[in-house]
């Protein structure tokens, strides 16, 4: 797997899908030697969820490839607000 920052154009573009069939997920786990990444098969389900339509500029979306191929997105912030 790679993680590569992704151009705000194709982040939005992945947005404007707002559902998919999940059949693996990717845990990630925390060690010595920095992020561990494992995959798992699970029984299909829909996931759905509400795009973002106001991308912070104080963010920058990171893809998720395996075999050139995206499988998956992630806005990081720059800062993180308070409560």
């Amino acid at each position: 797997m790679k993680i590569s920052v992704i151009p705000e154009q194709v982040a939005e573009t992945l947005d404007a899908e707002n559902h998919f069939i999940v059949r693996e997920v990717f845990d990630v786990h925390l060690s010595d030697q920095g992020f561990e990444l494992s995959t798992r098969s699970v029984s299909p389900y829909r996931k759905d969820y509400i795009s973002d339509d106001d991308s912070d500029e104080d963010s920058a979306c990171y893809g998720a490839f395996i075999d050139q191929e995206l499988v998956g997105k992630i806005e990081l912030l720059t800062q993180h607000g308070t409560i």
